[in-house]
């Protein structure tokens, strides 16, 4: 996405040139190349053809069992399991996972990064597997750019709630961790309970459900669901038997998460991090806490060795601590990626990225959002409580047409109509 490809075209996302290759081809990150894949379709009728989740083949089920049973009996000197039709499945989605996957979508060729496509295909939420959405492709684009992009630190959003925000985020730690050595992963929400439940949620709980070739080895010693960190690493074990293990291979990355405390994670080494709504701390300024972790992310030497993601809807909170929407606003004034410094970062080191309702729900089998009906059902259900002033400020944040709604004035705060 940040590099120009040869014969691809440019996208422009919220002011990010996004390269995109041509029809068929995807970039290999392995070999370093451009190469054909093909493009997918459902159906030769453009009418029909839209993103469908292909399942898991008949087959696979079978093979599992076949091959627990095998290591139920193998010994250390025997070879591990294989199975060549489950090899080529595998080579397959982990071809996909990382350089892209092509489908038609009503007659049009669409691009889907590895991410989103692990997103759509392999990461179950709490309603079931995402539905494709272009606001979506959209925003992976854009984050793909920013993890490419040598002097960005990371991405900042605004988006609508329940738009599947901290699912992304989850995806955004365990995609990049799951297959990175020694690389940690981190999470901080509003809340330190919160935190608990973005981990819970958006890490363990789609880990659980994915396909044994994309779960690696963790220790269980902490449980087969882990409360507060996941290593993937051998299981600790004790005694004689602990040596056993010391020359296998793993991959030694972890994912946990924090309070919300500004300095919580001071001092340590982060690849991935996720910031849960952080426009609504209520514990900490967030600027500060950001003057903290940014600095995770940096080498001795000062280079970007890590990407954040921090993901909000921008609603009223309930703090007695001065200035914490101001931090809230000033990051993210700090973030456009059109007014960077000389040396080619924004202040804050990340990119913004707002997600307006407009195009935020009523969407079609093809991923488009009816935008004309969503803005009538938003100014209608704005017109019902127009005489009471404190309640049509509160719907007006919840469903934000534009970044200047998304941080009005709240009217809790002003005796005039605000």
């Amino acid at each position: 996405m940040y590099s120009p490809i040869e014969n691809g075209t440019t996208i422009d996302i919220q002011g990010l040139p996004c390269s995109i290759p041509e029809p068929g081809y995807v970039f290999n990150v392995v070999t370093k190349k451009i190469e054909y894949r093909g493009i997918s379709q459902r159906s030769e009728n453009p009418n029909e053809q839209y993103w469908e989740r292909t399942p898991l083949p008949n087959w696979y089920k079978e093979i599992m069992k076949k091959e627990d049973e095998y290591e139920k009996k193998r010994k250390d000197n025997d070879e591990p399991f294989y199975d060549e039709k489950l090899e080529e499945y595998k080579k397959q989605e982990w071809d996909r996972r990382l350089n892209g996957y092509w489908f038609m979508n009503n007659g049009k060729p669409t691009y889907l990064t590895g991410s989103h496509y692990m997103y759509l295909q392999w990461f179950q939420i709490d309603i079931g597997y995402p539905r494709f959405r272009f606001p979506d492709l959209e925003y992976f684009y854009f984050l793909q750019y920013v993890i490419e992009d040598p002097n960005c630190m990371g991405m900042i959003e605004i988006t609508k709630r329940r738009f599947g925000k901290t699912f992304r985020g989850g995806l955004f730690l365990y995609e990049y961790v799951t297959r990175t050595r020694m690389t940690n992963a981190g999470i901080q929400s509003k809340t330190g309970a919160d935190g608990k439940k973005v981990f819970a949620k958006a890490v363990i709980s789609p880990f659980k459900k994915l396909p044994r070739f994309f779960r690696p080895e963790y220790d269980m010693s902490l449980g087969i669901t882990p409360k507060s960190e996941i290593r993937f690493q051998q299981t600790n074990i004790r005694g004689k038997k602990a040596e056993d293990g010391l020359d296998k291979e793993e991959l030694g990355s972890m994912i946990d998460f924090q309070s919300a405390d500004t300095i919580a994670y001071d001092g340590q080494k982060l690849h991935r991090y996720f910031s849960d709504e952080w426009a609504k701390t209520t514990e900490v300024n967030i600027y500060d806490r950001h003057e903290v972790v940014r600095y995770c992310l940096l080498d001795d030497e000062g280079k970007i060795i890590g990407k954040a993601l921090y993901s909000s809807t921008v609603e009223k909170i309930e703090t007695e601590r001065n200035g914490i929407q101001d931090a809230a606003r000033n990051l993210w004034n700090d973030s456009n990626q059109l007014n960077r410094e000389e040396n080619g970062r924004t202040p804050s080191g990340l990119y913004r990225f707002f997600m307006s309702a407009d195009r935020a729900k009523n969407f079609d089998i093809y991923g488009y959002p009816d935008i004309e009906r969503n803005i009538k059902e938003i100014l209608a259900d704005r017109e019902s409580v127009k005489h009471n002033i404190r309640a049509l400020s509160k719907r007006i944040k919840k469903e934000a047409r534009t970044i200047e709604e998304a941080f009005s004035e709240d009217s809790d705060d002003c005796i005039f109509n605000s």
